[in-house]
């Protein structure tokens, strides 16, 4: 089985937010934009959307 995800890029023009993996687990204190893995038949844009409010409590308005 594949597995799937989806990953979120913010930016407003000149900013930027990625975010600092925890001190603990896979990939511990490294840099990364949000994301994760999608759930059964989870779309890309709601597997982003779903992320994006679990990892840093944003509601993502998809953009150009």
């Amino acid at each position: 089985m594949k597995k799937r995800g989806a990953g979120i890029f913010f930016t407003d023009g000149s900013k930027t937010l990625i975010l600092k993996r925890a001190e603990e687990g896979k990939n511990k204190e490294k840099w990364d934009f949000p994301g994760g893995k999608a759930n059964p038949k989870e779309s890309f844009l709601e597997t982003a959307k779903r992320e994006a409010r679990e990892e840093c409590g944003l509601d993502a308005v998809p953009g150009n």
